[in-house]
Parts: structure tokens; C-alpha cells; sequence
């Protein structure tokens, strides 16, 4: 659980971090990736800092880039969905409940709705309080973002999260292992949950 100690130590790495980090971020549809220097994401007090440590590329990265997809992508992006990195920053409105700590190890979570029509997405924030939100459909919900999509990823070095869009990881685990479980492996699992309860279903 986090302590006030935490909180503390939080604040205080926030005011210690750089104002400038490094990143890729490109323009529009199959424009020229560009790394270059960019300014340091805006943390809310409602959101947890998180120094990327690692990021995989996914094949919905690609798409994204070349604007394959019928929604338009926000412009100019810094893509990324699949990433795992450490907490410098803990906002004062995230809850001691949530457990996350200052130096703590995260993941970014991809989501997998129980629905059969919905995909699993790569969600950036949900409100958790519209009526899509509470039937566990929150890909519908008006507020909704998709990470390295309609809001910035994690191809840059420092990513600002709602703590609910992040998922908490022991210190133990073998971080660019866990960077492939955020997408492909949560993909994987899915499709698996699916044909166990289509098996179920048809018994």
C-alpha cells in the first residue's frame, strides 16, 4: 500500500524531473517518424508519471502510421501501446488504495472487455462512470482514448496514466518479457477466454 512518505517522495521527483525528454512522433499518414526532443507530458493530479523502461512495436503501430484505420489519428502522434517502466510521479488525487508506489515497476494495460463484439484495445483513459463505463464496455465510452492512437503512446521516454489504465508489477518480473504480454500476449488470451466460453455456451 502506498504511505504518505510515498506520496511525499513523489511530489518531490516531480519537481527533480527533466522538462524536456526524447521521443518518435510523426505528422500524419506515412509521414517521415522523426526522434526528436519534446516537451515533458503534463502530468493531472488524477495520473502517475512513468519513465518508460522498454516498448514494443506492434503491427497496429504500423497501421496507425500509415492510416490504414477508418478514425483518424491525433496529429502530430507519438505512437506506442506496449510498454512497461518504472513510477517517478504519484498525482495527489491518485488513491493510498491503489497501491502504487514511487519506484515501483508498471505495465500499461491493455484492456480485454468481456463482450464478444468488442476487441481488446489499448485504452488511454475511460471516466468509469457513464453508463458504458459500469457495463464494462468502456471502449464506447464518450471519453475514451486509445494510447498511441487518439492520445500520445509510449514511444517516448515519460508517459503521465490514470492509475486505473496501469497495471502494477512485481519486481521480480523480467521487464521486456512483460513489455510483449501488454498487447500480443493479452491478444492471445483473449481469443482463448472467447473459444472457452463459445465451448461452454454450446455444451
Amino acid at each position: 500500500m502506498s504511505t504518505g512518505t510515498d506520496r511525499i517522495e513523489a511530489r518531490n521527483e516531480l519537481r527533480t524531473a527533466p522538462t524536456e525528454q526524447f521521443g518518435i512522433i510523426f505528422n500524419g499518414p506515412n509521414a517521415p517518424l522523426e526522434y526528436k526532443k519534446l516537451p515533458m507530458p503534463q502530468m493531472q493530479p488524477d495520473e502517475i508519471l512513468v519513465k518508460v523502461l522498454f516498448t514494443g512495436v506492434c503491427h497496429s503501430d504500423y497501421h496507425i502510421w500509415k492510416g490504414d484505420w477508418k478514425e483518424p489519428a491525433k496529429r502530430p502522434l507519438i505512437g506506442g501501446h506496449e510498454g512497461v517502466g518504472v513510477v517517478i510521479a504519484i498525482g495527489n488525487k491518485v488513491s493510498f488504495l491503489s497501491g502504487f508506489q514511487v519506484g515501483g515497476h508498471v505495465a500499461f494495460k491493455v484492456y480485454s472487455p468481456s463482450s464478444f463484439v468488442s476487441e481488446a484495445q489499448y485504452l488511454h483513459n475511460y471516466c468509469l462512470g457513464c453508463e458504458t463505463c459500469l457495463s464494462d464496455d468502456m471502449s464506447s465510452c464518450p471519453d475514451s482514448r486509445l494510447t498511441g492512437y487518439t492520445a500520445d503512446g509510449t514511444f517516448q521516454q515519460y508517459v503521465a496514466r490514470k492509475a486505473s489504465s496501469l497495471q502494477m508489477l512485481s519486481k521480480d518480473i523480467n521487464l521486456p518479457e512483460a513489455t510483449c504480454i501488454c498487447c500480443p500476449g493479452a491478444t492471445v488470451y483473449r481469443v482463448r477466454k472467447l473459444e472457452v466460453c463459445s465451448d461452454n455456451i454450446g455444451t
